[in-house]
């Protein structure tokens, strides 16, 4: 009993020293460490557990924490915490499942539990912001063809530019204030239509956040 003892209080001297100088550390310590960290009491590995899981998110190894994230929590729903160290355990590890989808570019995946989410707590505004991001990163026909229609533009006021520059201002220097004018609403519209392609395509987002929102309380 005494060793065992001794193992515990060494194993979490160690992971406090040697695990918590960087995010990779906590996970090369729980990696190599896996089975000793195990057969500890359930408060200490799951203090352990939980540093690991966050650990895992913030290096960007998305795969494996959506598969360490779905193991903690069912073992907090198992073992009946709700919150932990002052926050709630289930929403926040869900959210950040929700990031790890986003960032490793599943956006229906991302959606589709930050809509559970909102089902729990339809005030939440991190929810509702990543929800819109989500929607705002799909590359929809309509936002393409707005932003390359913007970029023709742009690219027309350029040619513009240069024509007035080795053209006009030598041989038809009459025509430069016409050219000016001409290049500044050339750029002016491209600059609108890349403006109107992003806003557009939020009003579209939050009006798709709306009509879920509608339906999530209609059904509650």
């Amino acid at each position: 009993m005494k060793d065992r003892f001794v193992g515990r209080e060494r194993l979490i001297q160690l992971f406090r020293e040697e695990g918590l100088e960087s995010y990779r550390s906590i996970v090369k310590f729980f990696d190599e460490h896996r089975d000793e960290i195990s057969v500890l009491d359930f408060e200490d590995y799951f203090i352990m557990y939980i540093d690991y899981v966050e650990a895992l998110y913030e290096i960007g190894a998305h795969h494996r924490f959506i598969r360490e994230v779905d193991n903690l929590i069912e073992l907090s729903i198992t073992k009946n915490i709700v919150f932990f160290e002052g926050r709630d355990i289930f929403q926040y590890f869900v959210l950040k499942k929700a990031h790890a989808y986003f960032n490793m570019g599943l956006l229906d995946k991302c959606e589709k539990v930050l809509l559970e989410l909102l089902k729990m707590n339809s005030k939440n505004l991190a929810y509702k912001e990543l929800y819109i991001k989500s929607r705002l990163k799909r590359k929809t026909k309509g936002r393409i063809d707005l932003r390359m229609q913007g970029a023709i533009v742009l690219m027309c006021s350029a040619a513009v530019i240069g024509i007035e520059i080795f053209f006009v201002r030598v041989f038809f220097d009459w025509l430069v204030s016409s050219f000016e004018l001409l290049r500044n609403l050339l750029f002016l519209s491209g600059i609108v239509l890349m403006v109107y392609a992003e806003f557009s395509s939020w009003v579209d987002a939050r009006n798709h956040l709306k009509e879920k929102m509608r339906l999530i309380h209609k059904k509650s």
